[in-house]
């Protein structure tokens, strides 16, 4: 079997293979690629990471199962991280092009110039040898014959023309085309200015995390506690990932009664460090573990300012004693019951109303005032 199609089947199944400390599929499986040894594909096939793949670079040197599998766990991760996290695990690194090449080839694209075919891709122990070419037999007496012969004509001399064309039509052509393009009137220049489109601009809201290790809601497991209802701990997220790099911003979407014809969309980030001014402007909601460091970048770096201007939410588990940020900095807590998941949909389903209807009081952008002020 070749592990590069079972890659792409696993991918397109939703099937991912599994790391294992050793060749043996009744291994353990580990959460980290540089302590595994192979890779376990459904239901038990097994493979080394050092196993050649039949993707190569330019020079047809085939990349191990360990560089293309890694290359696709950080498939969202950007250049500088996907270099730094494959140097410390002393993984070879893809070029920028070969990396989007495989990625695109193993969510389904029919093609890639770096996939050798199945003849193309054969041991490098077993090279595939060239018989030795034949010379032609040619007697003494054929090449004498051949030595006194005189070619009559040549495939130059057989191309040249014997009959003078006369091409004076032609300049008379180009003469007649000149004198129509300067007798040509110029075009009236309009002294009304064209308008200028606007640039669209994205006017999401966003809703800001804490990037506190200590947080129950992390960029890994954000999107399903909020677009699906389902609670996943933060180290189980992260784990299922890959253990890669969370990505540096996600959308997540709301279907909210407030608006059933239409959905709403949300940016969510954990890092601010890229805001420009106008983004301030959108986001909605800061989630906080009650640490006053998350917010010395922040346009409003004293708390109590800060949770006037967005809704403040503080997580933790139902049980924990209430900390003093759900009272001193007037935020909402949020509490998940750590086994009990059948409850998490009511828990989110009330984080999402009290938003909305902050947003419908407090923010200038909510789209209940805009439909009313086009009215």
């Amino acid at each position: 079997m070749d592990p590069l199609v079972l890659l792409k089947s696993a991918i397109a199944a939703g099937t991912p293979p599994v790391l294992l400390s050793s060749t043996d599929p009744q291994s353990a499986p580990v959460p980290d690629i540089r302590n595994a040894q192979a890779l376990c594909f459904p239901p038990s096939l097994t493979f080394s990471l050092d196993t050649p793949t039949r993707f190569a670079n330019a020079a047809r040197k085939p990349f191990s199962l360990a560089t293309v599998y890694f290359a696709w766990l950080l498939k969202d991760a950007n250049v500088a991280e996907y270099i730094a996290q494959s140097s410390d695990r002393e993984i070879e690194n893809l070029s920028f092009l070969e990396k989007t090449d495989l990625i695109a080839w193993l969510e389904g694209a029919p093609h890639s110039d770096h996939i050798l075919s199945l003849q193309d891709h054969s041991p490098p122990d077993l090279p595939h040898k060239k018989a030795p070419a034949q010379k032609s037999p040619k007697d003494s007496a054929l090449l004498k014959i051949y030595s006194h012969e005189r070619p009559v004509t040549t495939r130059s001399s057989l191309l040249h023309g014997q009959k003078a064309v006369d091409f004076s039509y032609v300049q008379t052509i180009a003469k007649e085309s000149i004198s129509k393009s300067r007798n040509k009137k110029p075009p009236q220049i309009q002294n009304t200015l064209p308008v200028q489109k606007k640039p669209s601009r994205n006017r999401d809201p966003i809703i800001i995390l804490s990037p506190s290790a200590s947080a129950l809601i992390t960029m890994h497991n954000v999107k399903s506690f909020l677009e699906h209802g389902n609670f996943i701990p933060p180290n189980i997220a992260a784990q299922n990932a890959g253990g890669g790099r969370a990505p540096d911003f996600l959308a997540i979407s709301r279907k909210s009664p407030r608006f059933p014809d239409r959905g709403m969309r949300f940016t969510v980030v954990d890092d601010v460090e890229k805001f420009k001014p106008e983004y301030w402007d959108r986001v909605v909601c800061v989630f906080t573990t009650g640490q006053a460091w998350q917010f010395r970048t922040y346009k409003w770096s004293e708390p109590r300012e800060l949770f006037q201007k967005v809704k403040g939410v503080f997580v933790q588990y139902a049980g924990d004693p209430q900390h003093s940020a759900a009272k001193d900095w007037n935020v909402q807590t949020i509490q998940i019951e750590r086994n009990r998941r059948h409850t998490d949909r009511q828990v989110i389903s009330q984080f999402w109303d009290h938003l909305e209807a902050w947003m419908e009081s407090q923010w200038s952008q909510w789209p209940g005032k805009q439909i009313a002020a086009r009215k």
